[in-house]
């Protein structure tokens, strides 16, 4: 029995596909409702919640498996509190 020969490009492709249309996802979902005003600023906004969306999900794999946690939720907490303050922001002060 031979294995298939592993194909490091095709899983970087897969990851990268699986993010990019997260992306899309979240730029539609915020065009339709936060960004109703100006859409144009979704794509921006739609980049840190993707980014932020993937770092919760590699917080909660390392939830279950490591002791590196401490500094991903760091991290996260950073991460959404910026978010939260510049979307708040920028609604206030468009």
């Amino acid at each position: 029995m031979s294995f298939p020969e592993i194909n490091i490009q095709a899983g970087v492709n897969l990851l990268y596909t699986a993010y990019y249309f997260l992306r899309q996802l979240i730029t539609y979902m915020l065009e339709v409702t936060l960004f109703r005003a100006n859409p144009q600023a979704a794509p921006l906004y739609a980049d840190a919640v993707t980014l932020l969306a993937v770092l919760t999900l590699l917080y909660l794999a390392l939830e279950l498996f490591t002791s590196a946690k401490r500094i991903v939720a760091i991290l996260l907490i950073a991460g959404w509190a910026l978010l939260i303050i510049s979307v708040g922001l920028g609604q206030m002060f468009p």
